[in-house]
């Protein structure tokens, strides 16, 4: 609770030095643009989603299908393959059709999707059924990442795209924080009550 009201007074106290400065580290008139703030919420829930999944999903495979670290660390490639194939795919009907509004959307039902069905993962389940709901999860991500940052760097002009692309990718590496913190928290609560049982 101390560090979130410390984050609160912190995010306060840098939005008012950022709004005086002659020259601000993050420009505040980025925010006045829908697409910046929905590309931003969404770049910030995706780390959420990815990166809560990435730190605690090997360690889940360790002690519950029993594998060790480095098939743990395996089992995560139908995740990042289908991500790379999406991702790749995606890039490509865009550059050939110019058409990509769609595409978040449709991805971030997958990750929904693919999150749903992780949570629903039992102790009996086979692997590679695991497998496939982390794939699920990759498709939705490599639809949604990188047309997100195009999104972005269409809706600013040259001079400050590289701006407005660092700041997408910061709020993206925060949701990364919070989902390997809320998933941690999550998973470390649970495990002391089980062990406790």
């Amino acid at each position: 609770i101390g560090l979130i009201v410390l984050t609160g007074v912190a995010a306060i106290g840098f939005v008012t030095v950022e709004r005086r400065a002659a020259e601000p580290v993050m420009p505040l008139y980025l925010f006045k643009r829908r697409n910046f703030n929905l590309v931003t919420a969404a770049g910030l829930l995706t780390g959420v989603a990815m990166f809560g999944a990435l730190a605690y999903m090997p360690t889940y495979l360790q002690m519950v299908a029993g594998v060790d670290a480095t098939a743990a660390g395996l089992l995560m490639i139908p995740m990042m393959g289908a991500l790379l194939i999406t991702s790749i795919s995606s890039g490509q009907f865009v550059s050939r059709t110019g058409r990509y509004k769609f595409l978040p959307i449709v991805g971030a039902v997958f990750v929904s999707l693919g999150l749903f069905l992780l949570s629903t993962m039992t102790v009996t389940q086979p692997i590679a059924v695991t497998c496939l709901y982390l794939a699920i999860m990759g498709i939705g991500l490599g639809m949604t990442m990188q047309i997100l940052v195009l999104v972005v760097q269409n809706t600013f002009p040259i001079t400050v795209v590289g701006t407005a692309t660092a700041w997408n990718n910061y709020f993206r590496q925060i949701g990364a924080s919070l989902g390997a913190a809320v998933v941690g928290s999550l998973f470390t609560s649970r495990l002391v009550a089980l062990l406790s049982e």
